[in-house]
């Protein structure tokens, strides 16, 4: 008996074609899912980049550290698994907010970044972010505990 050892160790046709369209599709899938910000990937960033921190910051330093510019953020990746693909949900600032008050001769400046989800309501409420406090464009201190030292040692109001 004669065996055809070439045929043996060759794949069908149409196996060869198959893995590569399933390699494709699910590169294509996970490329598309990679690039997506969720709320949940902007809280964590925005915590991460916090412990980078420094008193004495300048506010471009901060600001070049945490980022600046607008998320656009979608619905969660795992939806691609129900073959229902993402879909931009809303966008977020970041910073969030900022605010400038300027008290005898002093300027301070409050930004705020999305860090937090208290309630899955979809409502962004204040004690979801973290403040970080400047005077005079330096960094001197962050989140609400500290803002409420300042505001009742240096009596300013910030909102």
């Amino acid at each position: 008996m004669r065996y055809d050892t070439q045929s043996m160790l060759a794949p069908e046709k149409g196996t060869t074609v198959r893995r590569k369209t399933i390699a494709g599709t699910t590169l294509l899938v996970l490329f598309v899912v990679s690039g997506c910000a969720t709320l949940d990937s902007v809280r964590t960033q925005n915590r991460q980049r916090l412990t980078g921190l420094e008193v004495g910051m300048s506010k471009q330093d901060v600001l070049a550290h945490m980022g600046t510019g607008t998320v656009r953020t979608w619905t969660p990746p795992w939806t691609c698994l129900f073959l229902v693909p993402p879909i931009p949900t809303e966008t977020i600032n970041n910073p969030y907010s900022s605010e400038i008050v300027r008290h005898g001769k002093q300027t301070w400046e409050l930004l705020t970044y999305y860090t937090d989800k208290k309630q899955a309501d979809g409502a962004l409420t204040d004690d979801e972010f973290t403040p970080l406090v400047f005077m005079e464009g330096k960094l001197i201190g962050w989140g609400w505990r500290f803002l409420a030292d300042v505001e009742a040692r240096y009596e300013i109001r910030f909102r």
